[in-house]
């Protein structure tokens, strides 16, 4: 498996309780898949410098995780069935802190 940062944009005239709902839902198909995830944090909204879509703001979430093939395939299928998901990128890391460290550091 390989380790992978997610940075999503969702669509923030849902709202955010919607965007938290999706993130969730991203959450949920990296664990079906058999991926683990390192930090999941929710940023809130911004506003876009360039407009997606046709939107000026959107709600922000960043996922540190890893996977194989399979769930980056159950990823970018989410992204294309899935509406309130404006924007994505997903870069390959080379290494991830390990879950003691990521407790140490949000302490």
């Amino acid at each position: 498996m390989r380790n992978y940062d997610l940075s999503v944009m969702f669509d923030s005239s849902k709202g955010e309780e919607e965007a938290k709902a999706l993130q969730a839902k991203l959450d949920d198909v990296i664990k079906k898949s058999g991926g683990t995830i390192y930090k999941s944090e929710f940023i809130g909204r911004i506003d876009l410098v360039n407009t997606f879509k046709k939107h000026t703001q959107a709600f922000s979430a960043r996922i540190q995780y890893s996977t194989n093939n399979k769930g980056l395939e159950a990823i970018n299928k989410e992204y294309k069935i899935n509406e309130g998901i404006i924007r994505l990128l997903n870069t390959t890391l080379e290494s991830v802190l390990n879950e003691e460290q990521i407790a140490e550091l949000v302490k």
